[in-house]
């Protein structure tokens, strides 16, 4: 197949520029939460509020990281069905 020149001329750049740095610095922010959320679980292992909390910054940075690996698979579909070179 070949690759689609107009499209890949617009696409390319809006997805190098603005979309791969978006999902990279919410993945790290993501996993940031994370880390806190595990630091939070580990350091206030005597309070049941705290380990509450906790368990919440593990569970929802997890459901985030996991919808920006799905949104970057649909980037890659999308991309791959319209013949447009993948800069991902």
């Amino acid at each position: 197949m070949t690759s689609n020149t107009a499209l890949s001329t617009i696409l390319t750049p809006i997805i190098n520029n603005i979309i791969e740095p978006g999902l990279l610095f919410l993945f790290g922010a993501a996993f940031v939460y994370f880390v806190w959320g595990v630091f939070k679980l580990i350091r206030s292992a005597d309070s049941p509020e705290e380990r509450t909390t906790g368990w919440m910054h593990i569970l929802y940075s997890a459901i985030g990281m996991f919808i920006m690996l799905g949104a970057y698979g649909i980037l890659r579909l999308i991309a791959s069905t319209l013949n447009v070179e993948s800069p991902l």
